[in-house]
């Protein structure tokens, strides 16, 4: 499969990515280089697709959506300013409605009929969780509260269109059970960003939990761009 070409040189990206993030202090310079190389070879990954002609207006949105996570990654290299961060936030709403956009096409070119007590039951627990969380964050969040609910609904949609489409008949993996597991783990990431930003944030930067955290959201979200972008060599 082509799309695993790039993969050994991201997991390279991603070691450098993440050493440059947990040193003391953060090697801004070394997360400028690595983390843009990171998402574009999730990207090619993507892109790659187009080889082997799987579902091309599906691997279309799906590039552009991880086209608009580039650009939230490079705002967030310096997102502790609030207005860059909002460009960040703003950058990820665009992609996620493109990935919202590229599951229901192909759903639709899959012919699935609807399934409304599972559409129900996957929408419930996904806005429960989103509510909770929305709540317990909303004191702290001041003029972000508008647009981080909804950012927490867009993509709280995304993982409900995503989760719906799987086929759980079918063997794993399959393109909507890649897409799936990749966006629970976006959605997972997201909420660890959320809730170390607003609140639990690092009295002492650099700290050895602060650190933790850092690998974790990270990890989470390259693996879950990941799994989108090999949903496209499956479609």
């Amino acid at each position: 499969m082509y799309a695993l070409i790039p993969l050994p040189f991201l997991f390279a990206s991603l070691y450098f990515l993440l050493r440059a993030e947990t040193a003391q202090p953060r090697d801004v310079r070394a997360v400028r280089l690595w983390k843009p190389a990171a998402t574009a070879l999730v990207i090619a990954m993507c892109l790659l697709a187009f080889l082997g002609r799987n579902a091309p207006v599906y691997t279309g949105l799906i590039a552009l959506g991880l086209v608009f996570c580039f650009a939230g990654d490079v705002y967030l290299i310096d997102g502790d300013r609030p207005e860059i961060f909002a460009r960040g936030l703003a950058s990820f709403l665009l992609g996620h409605i493109v990935f919202i956009g590229a599951l229901t096409q192909i759903q639709s070119l899959r012919g699935m009929a609807l399934n409304l007590e599972r559409e129900l039951i996957v929408g419930a627990v996904l806005a429960l969780i989103v509510l909770l969380l929305y709540v317990y964050m909303r004191p702290r969040l001041g003029g972000m509260r508008g647009p981080v609910l909804i950012y927490m609904v867009v993509i709280a949609l995304m993982a409900h269109r995503a989760v719906v489409a799987v086929d759980l008949a079918s063997a794993f993996p399959s393109q909507a059970a890649l897409a799936a597991v990749g966006a629970i783990l976006f959605l997972v990431s997201d909420m660890m960003l959320a809730l170390n930003r607003f609140v639990f944030p690092s009295s002492s930067p650099g700290a050895s939990g602060d650190r933790q955290d850092t690998i974790w959201v990270l990890t989470t979200y390259y693996a879950a761009i990941t799994f989108i972008a090999l949903s496209c060599s499956l479609a």
